[in-house]
């Protein structure tokens, strides 16, 4: 009995590892500090399956020595925590990463900071007109500039540290190629190229960080009725999860087509809906 209550301990010590270091994980990430996030990834992941494995073990070890009663309240520990690894895996992030972001409206705007920092962002947004989209993926960001001839994606990843910005760089024109509306812009080619401006990368790459370290995966403007979108992807699957959306409107109008659940207050508006509607 006392291996198997030691056994048991185990279990719950790498499970508990598991939530932190997943949980750091997740804030490394949002403060774009990637490297360390990538270790601590794969150390919550390994220490995962670690886990699952000793409840196995466990369970076995029970059975095996007719300890009937042990072995089922592990049978029952392995069913509820551990019925496929790469599905509890899964569900369990999940849960960890909605509760780093704001999935939840009320929530959201009772974080006065932040609504105040997007709140800023979104009037520079609608003040500059140019950038019409940021979106981030992993290890960089996808942004969309209007210039005089057209609209054209960029991505950060083609960007050096030493970047002279009277250089071309590889850009998608979006009236040549079309992307799904994701926060990050798989398959981009870089087709035509464009001289960027300094100004207008800095603020991409300011709008960036905030909205990753709020949560967000990507922020787009919509130039004519002035509304700023803010969204989070939260996806399992091609056809199970949601779209958490906010609008911000700096005169608290906001057109018929933007389809909403709540307003929040005179300036943000909300909306949660499944992948396809």
């Amino acid at each position: 009995m006392k291996n198997a209550v030691k056994m048991c301990g185990l279990c719950v010590l790498l499970f508990v590892l598991f939530l932190v270091l997943t949980k750091v994980d997740i804030e490394l990430e949002q403060r774009s500090l990637f490297s360390a996030a990538l270790v601590t990834h794969i150390c919550s992941f390994l220490l995962y399956i670690c886990f699952g494995i000793a409840v196995v073990v466990v369970f076995v070890k029970s059975a095996v020595t007719n300890r009937f009663l042990v072995a089922i309240i592990y049978l029952g520990l392995f069913i509820t925590c551990c019925p496929c690894l790469s599905v509890g895996y899964l569900i369990i992030t999940r849960g960890i990463l909605n509760a780093s972001r704001p999935v939840n409206a009320e929530h959201f705007i009772k974080e006065r900071l932040a609504t105040k920092q997007l709140s800023a962002l979104s009037r520079e947004m609608i003040q500059k007109r140019n950038v019409f989209w940021v979106g981030n993926g992993p290890g960089g960001f996808t942004f969309g500039l209007t210039c005089a001839d057209g609209n054209y994606l960029f991505d950060s990843r083609n960007i050096p540290k030493n970047y002279r910005f009277d250089t071309p760089i590889p850009v998608e024109d979006t009236n040549k190629v079309r992307h799904l509306d994701l926060p990050f812009q798989p398959g981009f080619k870089g087709t035509d190229s464009k001289i960027l401006g300094e100004e207008d990368y800095k603020f991409c790459a300011r709008a960036s960080s905030l909205i990753r370290r709020i949560g967000f995966d990507n922020v787009k403007l919509y130039p004519e009725p002035n509304i700023v979108q803010y969204q989070i992807y939260d996806f399992m699957g091609w056809d199970n999860g949601s779209y958490y959306i906010y609008y911000y409107s700096p005169d608290g109008q906001i057109p018929d087509e933007f389809k909403y659940n709540q307003k929040l207050n005179d300036n943000w508006y909300y909306d949660a809906r499944p992948r396809f509607r």
